[in-house]
C-alpha cells in the first residue's frame, strides 16, 4: 500500500504465481498458506489430515460447556482421530491442568500433531498415540472427543477436487453407512469413561 506504483519484487511474484497454480488446481488454501485458524490459535495444516472444520468448533464449544457444568474441569482427556491435534490442544489450552492423548491410526497426521503440540508448547502435556481409537487405552478419561470419518463409501467420488483428491481417505471413508467408526468407538468409550 505505501509503495503501490513499485512493481512486486520477483521473488514475491514468482511465490504468488505458484500459489495461484496450486490453488487453480483444486488445493485447498489451509494447505497453500500452510496453517489455519482454529479457536484463536494457529495450527499447521497440510495433507497429512483434514483442516479444522466448523463441526471442530462446534464439538469444543460443547466439550468447554460440558466442563463449565462439571464440579472441576476435566483432567484426563482422549481424542480419537486426532488430525492435526486441534481437538486435543485446544482443550488442553483452554484447561492447563489437564493432560491428554491424542490417538490417530495415521502416522502423519501424528506427526502433524506432534508438530502443532510443539508449536503450542502443549507437548509435554500430551501424548501422542497410533492407534486404533481406544484399543489398549486403560483410561480412565473423564471426556474423550472424536470427530470421525463419516462420509459413506459411495459418496466419496461426489466429494470437492479439494476434499475427494487431497484429504487423506482415511480421514473421511465412513464406511458402507458413514458409521463405521461410532460402533467401533463408542464400546470402547464406554469402558474407560471415569
Amino acid at each position: 500500500i505505501l509503495s503501490e506504483d513499485a512493481p512486486a519484487p520477483v521473488a514475491c511474484v514468482a511465490r504468488f504465481d505458484a500459489m495461484l497454480a496450486r490453488r487453480a488446481a483444486r488445493e485447498p488454501i489451509s494447505h497453500i498458506a500452510g496453517e489455519v485458524a482454529f479457536w484463536g490459535r494457529s495450527f499447521l495444516c497440510d495433507r497429512r489430515a483434514l483442516a479444522p472444520r466448523p463441526d471442530s468448533a462446534t464439538l469444543i464449544a460443547a466439550a468447554l460447556a460440558w466442563g463449565r457444568a462439571q464440579a472441576s474441569p476435566p483432567s484426563g482427556i482422549a481424542d480419537l482421530g486426532t488430525g492435526t491435534g486441534c481437538l486435543i490442544l485446544t482443550l488442553l489450552a483452554e484447561w492447563p491442568h489437564a493432560r491428554g492423548v491424542g490417538i490417530d491410526l495415521s502416522p502423519d497426521a501424528l506427526t502433524l500433531a506432534a508438530e502443532n503440540a510443539a508449536r503450542l508448547e502443549l507437548g509435554p502435556r500430551v501424548r501422542l498415540a497410533r492407534g486404533d481409537w481406544l484399543a489398549g487405552e486403560d483410561g480412565p478419561f473423564d471426556l474423550i472427543v472424536s470427530n470421525p470419518p463419516y462420509i459413506e463409501t459411495g459418496v466419496l467420488a461426489s466429494l470437492d477436487p479439494e476434499v475427494r483428491s487431497i484429504d487423506p481417505v482415511l480421514a473421511l471413508d465412513g464406511g458402507r453407512d458413514g458409521l463405521v467408526a461410532y460402533r467401533a468407538l463408542i464400546p470402547q468409550a464406554l469402558a474407560v469413561l471415569r
